[in-house]
């Protein structure tokens, strides 16, 4: 099935889609984050005035980790989506705090084998310490591209350094 705009999709420009345990399906756009359950649509989008609502409208990631927690990267966050109370927790930079997100450009979202939660953005590599709610601050740098492998992601930036993560 081909869905657009006049079927309920929020917009046409599509950035990923990934599906939950529970079947329904998420969509990254440029205006909102939708889900479908094969019938009908929810859109999610940006409200000022709710801290709980998801971080951006220009979604570029969406990724379920292996307990089924739905993460989205967006142009200006990441977001938590808990299923609970049909919202989310968001994660953005903080000018001085090294246990926060080095910027806010989310490019790509990962889980290694030992279930750590990696998060790419413009200017860096970040791993979400669970125990503590925050992200280390694992690489600085310039996202420029990775290559995931059978065994391994691998992450390079601009100056050509790299960082592998065993998955």
């Amino acid at each position: 099935k081909h869905l657009l705009t006049t079927d309920g999709l929020s917009q046409n420009n599509v950035f990923d889609i990934a599906q939950d345990l529970n079947g329904f399906i998420w969509i990254a756009t440029e205006e909102g984050l939708n889900r479908y359950d094969g019938k009908n649509f929810v859109h999610y989008r940006n409200n000022l005035e709710d801290p709980n609502s998801i971080a951006n409208n220009f979604i570029r990631k969406v990724f379920i980790d292996k307990d089924g927690v739905l993460w989205v990267g967006t142009r200006k966050g990441l977001s938590k989506y808990n299923v609970l109370l049909d919202n989310f927790e968001n994660y953005y930079h903080q000018e001085g705090n090294n246990e926060s997100l080095k910027d806010d450009v989310v490019w790509d979202i990962y889980q290694d084998k030992d279930n750590n939660i990696w998060v790419s953005t413009a200017n860096g590599i970040h791993k979400f310490n669970e125990a503590n709610n925050h992200f280390k601050q694992s690489l600085k740098m310039s996202w420029h591209e990775s290559i995931k492998c059978p065994d391994y992601k691998y992450f390079k930036n601009k100056n050509g350094e790299k960082l592998s993560i065993k998955i």
